[in-house]
């Protein structure tokens, strides 16, 4: 290191520098310079050196790193660095899981699956989740420049209710293999696929999913 900062020192009083300047502002925070090839040193976004071409690695947080060539025309101006920004990456799941759910993200559809994956630049979005037996769920979500963001959505069972009837009356009712009463019957019930029995001592037994 101390090696380093003699050297960088000595050509700053033999040469002019080829100053960086990085942009986006955001890039330019946290941006970093490397020399990858040729003989120079870096010193507070300026590269010093005495002759050839100079190969430069500038990295930021968040963003694409870039390699340069200093020219021997280049030394001494200004060298503009445009940084691109990575995107980040969302994946979502819900809780249960559900084969078809119909994800919205700043209202457009991005896909009908059990999950999603989706890819966009740094910011805050709003995720929806619609599956028909529940209700809409929605969750804001902030994304950071190159980092992914898992998240699980929890689901509510829509409120429903179930009317049942029959004749003669007092036919016992069960619910997914459960008994919730006799004929005449009205309860409240949870979105999804219910299976619904009907018996009554002398009658065939009704079955039907609903």
């Amino acid at each position: 290191m101390v090696a380093t900062s003699m050297f960088v020192a000595a050509l700053m009083g033999y040469v002019n520098g080829t100053p960086i300047l990085i942009k986006p502002e955001d890039a330019s925070q946290t941006a970093k310079l490397r020399v990858v090839n040729g003989i120079a040193g870096v010193f507070a976004r300026v590269v010093y050196s005495i002759a050839g071409n100079i190969i430069v690695r500038v990295t930021a947080d968040g963003f694409e790193s870039k390699v340069i060539e200093i020219t021997s025309a280049d030394r001494g101006q200004t060298h503009e660095v445009k940084l691109v920004e990575i995107p980040g990456k969302l994946i979502a799941k819900t809780n249960p899981p559900v084969d078809e759910v119909r994800w919205t993200i700043d209202g457009q559809q991005t896909a009908i699956a059990s999950s999603v994956t989706h890819v966009a630049p740094a910011g805050k979005y709003k995720l929806e989740a619609d599956s028909k037996y529940f209700d809409i769920a929605r969750r804001e979500v902030d994304l950071e420049r190159g980092k992914t963001l898992e998240i699980v959505v929890d689901l509510k069972p829509v409120a429903g209710r179930l009317n049942l009837n029959s004749q003669p009356a007092g036919a016992t009712v069960a619910v997914d293999g459960n008994d919730v009463g006799v004929t005449p019957l009205d309860l409240p019930s949870k979105g999804g696929q219910h299976r619904i029995q009907i018996r009554k001592e002398g009658y065939e037994v009704l079955a039907n999913d609903v």
